[in-house]
Parts: C-alpha cells; sequence; structure tokens
C-alpha cells in the first residue's frame, strides 16, 4: 500500500467520523428541541473516494411564541435555546436561533410583568369600603 493510498484512507476515515458526529449532534438537537424542532439540513463535501459526506448541518426551531400565553412561550424559548447549544461548534443557525429565543422570552417575560400589574391593581381595590350615605 503506498503513502497516497494511505493519506486517502486516512481523509476519508476522518470525513466518515465527521459525518457520524454531524448526524449525532443533529440528531441530538432534534430530540432536545422535540416539537420546536424542524427538519435537518446537511452541507456535503466530496470525498477523496468519489462519496460524499456530510461534513455540516442544521436543525431548525420554531421560536415563534404560544399564543395568549407567555409562561409556555418562556418555556419553549428555554428549551429551544437548549437544543441550539447542543453543539460543540455552534453554527451561524444556532446564534440565529439563541438570539430569536432569547428576543422572544423578553416579549413574553415583558408580557408577564404586565399581567401581573394588572392583576395587583385589581387586588389592591379589593376589599375597599365605600361609604354612599354621605
Amino acid at each position: 500500500m503506498g503513502r497516497g493510498s494511505k493519506q486517502l484512507n486516512a481523509q476519508v476515515q476522518r470525513m466518515r467520523v465527521q459525518e457520524r458526529e454531524v448526524r449525532r449532534t443533529q440528531a441530538m438537537k432534534a430530540a432536545v428541541g422535540g416539537t420546536f424542532a424542524g427538519d435537518s439540513t446537511y452541507q456535503f463535501a466530496m470525498g477523496p473516494d468519489g462519496h460524499r459526506y456530510i461534513v455540516g448541518g442544521d436543525v431548525s426551531f420554531d421560536v415563534s411564541p404560544v399564543e395568549n400565553n407567555p409562561r409556555a412561550t418562556i418555556s419553549k424559548m428555554q428549551r429551544i435555546r437548549a437544543a441550539a447549544g447542543v453543539s460543540v461548534q455552534t453554527t451561524q443557525n444556532d446564534r440565529v436561533t439563541t438570539f430569536m429565543s432569547v428576543r422572544t422570552e423578553g416579549t413574553a417575560r415583558s408580557q408577564l410583568a404586565k399581567m401581573a400589574d394588572v392583576r395587583g391593581g385589581h387586588r389592591s381595590s379589593v376589599g375597599v369600603t365605600v361609604d354612599v350615605s354621605a
């Protein structure tokens, strides 16, 4: 076996290992993201043996708020952020997903605070007696 053949085999082996790692990472992202995870997309490269190998990938996530439910939105965004953070090497998509989930969660937290203020305002008027006989 010649030197070139050994190098070719080593490169193919590295590409196979990388492909397995990308597939494993995307499966973990999808599992952590659960129902909020979409399809995986993959990037390919041609190996020296003429076969295509997966060299990168991303999972899409639904970062839309849960309608009329800020608590559920917060929980959803935390789960999405955990899923996007599974990668050892974060992708641009992971960073965008994280940013969008933080923004959506912030909006939901704001809504919760407003709801608490409104409820608190109503609570403060409960138990007040008004004397209308005067």
